[in-house]
């Protein structure tokens, strides 16, 4: 039972690695997705980039 706890920690880990290591790009989709509604492709990406760059301004 405890190697089962082991390994869902080990993974639950290794996916926020990932995720840190995109940028956090799923949550930013989510967020878009969230307050704009449904996109395709290219607006999901621009919006995406314009908040990014909205939060990341010297």
């Amino acid at each position: 039972m405890w190697d089962k706890l082991k390994d869902l920690h080990k993974d639950y880990h290794e996916r926020i690695d990932e995720m840190q290591n995109l940028g956090g790009l799923r949550i930013w989709i989510i967020h878009v997705l969230d307050e704009q509604g449904p996109k395709n492709g290219v607006e999901l990406m621009d919006a995406v980039q314009s908040h990014y760059l909205g939060l990341n301004k010297p």
